[in-house]
């Protein structure tokens, strides 16, 4: 299961630092999703990202700044996706792809996973336990369950994803896991993600 990490939703002090060092340790992709952010702030963390990084990240707004810093992916809202019909979906997929850019969308329910999940490369469910972010919140799908049978190597399980829940998301073979709260929340975010990193080793070599 690969371990990817979303930025703070907000601002965060040195945050550009922490994303560096992980990326160094080898960690494969970042989501940089800002939902308040304007077009100068998105603008002026990816510049903070070492240009060589730039292929490790993943955008989810300003989608226009996948193709100028050559960026790994884009993430579509929902809103957005749901906005346009098929045929204007598959182009939007299509200019992407053909840019060699992976493209991602969150779902909400089982139409939407089965409806999707061939035409993106990514689909990102959550939360799949209570948000570390928000506490309390908690989805009123049972994802875990429902998805205990689907081939998942295209999803992500997203929300309350810590060193205490890692290991069961790992063992239904989710394709991915995105860590936001147990990174940015309290402590060090290089050496919470350090902790995260060493799990999802452990349970590959013991798979």
């Amino acid at each position: 299961m690969e371990l990817r990490v979303i930025t703070h939703p907000d601002f965060y002090d040195g945050e550009a630092e922490q994303i560096n060092a992980m990326l160094k340790d080898g960690l494969g992709l970042i989501h940089i999703r800002k939902p308040k952010w304007t077009y100068d702030q998105i603008m002026s963390l990816l510049e903070e990202i070492h240009e060589f990084y730039h292929e490790h990240v993943v955008i989810h707004q300003m989608h226009d700044m996948g193709k100028e810093f050559g960026l790994a992916g884009v993430h579509l809202k929902s809103t957005e996706r749901d906005r346009m019909n098929d045929e204007q979906l598959d182009e939007w997929l299509s200019q992407w792809k053909e840019r060699g850019c992976k493209v991602s969308t969150a779902i909400h329910n089982m139409d939407e996973f089965d409806r999707f999940y061939s035409r993106f490369n990514l689909l990102t469910v959550s939360p799949v336990f209570e948000s570390i972010m928000k506490p309390g919140y908690r989805s009123e799908i049972d994802w875990l369950r429902i998805l205990k049978d689907r081939e998942l190597s295209k999803v992500m399980a997203i929300g309350g994803v810590s060193v205490d829940t890692i290991r069961h998301i790992a063992k239904l073979n989710f394709g991915a896991c995105g860590a936001m709260g147990a990174i940015w929340k309290e402590g060090i975010p290089f050496e919470n993600y350090k902790k995260l990193k060493n799990i999802c080793e452990q349970e590959v070599h013991s798979s």
